[in-house]
């Protein structure tokens, strides 16, 4: 039986963007395009990748994967950015709310749905946010996390693979997500072959940038066409990455720009907590 599927929808994107914009030539290593089973990095990247300037410090690009039917958003975000502040985005209903919903002062430029949840009861957290010291949703040590400090040169990531304590207690701010895919520039293979809508980040090997990389399943009801872990390992190390993880993607995925939704499946669960990052 076909699955079913709903008419073409018409997305509407950032009417405008800076007109600034760089390149990088994808960078992966031979073996890793040839694995069984997943695309290879031709097929998940482009010959190079196009960055358009959202403002200072962040950094857009956009690829479609023509033979899923699927797209991803990648935004790039400068950690020494001084004005930039990332801080996490809590629903103040039980219920969740979508990532562009969350109640705050200042508007995001980027705000991504990041920590697992008990869909049962959203309002339970399953794993670590902290912020600036303060825990707001206590660790969950088999699952991994991003861990930022405060230095004055600005932000310096790190991904953790466990949510323990001792490593926790050393970042100022942490936020949950599920299983780290990448590591000193080795994919983990160790996954299931599960294809969905995928939400996560990256670090460079400075650990000066942030890559937050978020797909849908295209045209998908039951989100059932998408990217496995190891591919967006693989498209994360492309674009220059030696550390990534996944935040809880499949129908929790959600990427707001502006305040717009950009990406998300088309059923999608409202989320107890998001990140979140401001310039103002």
């Amino acid at each position: 039986m076909t699955r079913p599927r709903v008419p073409f929808l018409v997305l509407l994107f950032l009417t405008a963007l800076s007109l600034f914009s760089c390149a990088s030539t994808a960078t992966v290593k031979e073996q890793d395009s040839v694995v069984p089973q997943y695309l290879s990095v031709e097929e998940l990247c482009p010959p190079e990748f196009e960055w358009t300037m959202l403002e200072p410090g962040f950094f857009q690009t956009t690829f479609k994967i023509k033979s899923l039917g699927i797209k991803y958003i990648c935004v790039k975000i400068d950690l020494k950015n001084p004005a930039l502040k990332i801080r996490p985005g809590i629903a103040t209903s039980k219920k969740g709310a979508r990532v562009n919903k969350f109640a705050h002062k200042q508007k995001p430029v980027l705000s991504v749905n990041t920590t697992p949840f008990d869909v049962k009861n959203y309002a339970n957290i399953v794993g670590i946010v902290k912020s600036e010291g303060q825990i707001l949703s206590k660790a969950a040590e088999s699952y991994c996390a991003l861990g930022l400090k405060n230095t004055p040169e600005g932000y310096q990531a790190e991904i953790l693979n466990k949510q323990t304590q001792d490593a926790i207690e050393q970042f100022d701010s942490a936020y949950g997500g599920f299983f780290q895919i990448l590591h000193n520039g080795q994919i983990n293979y160790d996954f299931t072959l599960t294809r969905r809508s995928r939400s996560g980040c990256g670090i460079s090997s400075d650990k000066t940038e942030l890559y937050i990389l978020v797909s849908n399943s295209g045209m998908e009801l039951r989100d059932q066409n998408g990217l496995t872990y190891p591919e967006c390992a693989l498209i994360l190390k492309a674009m220059g990455c030696t550390e990534g993880m996944q935040f809880d993607g499949g129908h929790s995925t959600g990427l707001s720009i502006y305040n717009r939704q950009v990406i998300r499946p088309i059923i999608q669960r409202k989320v107890p907590a998001v990140i979140e990052f401001f310039t103002n």
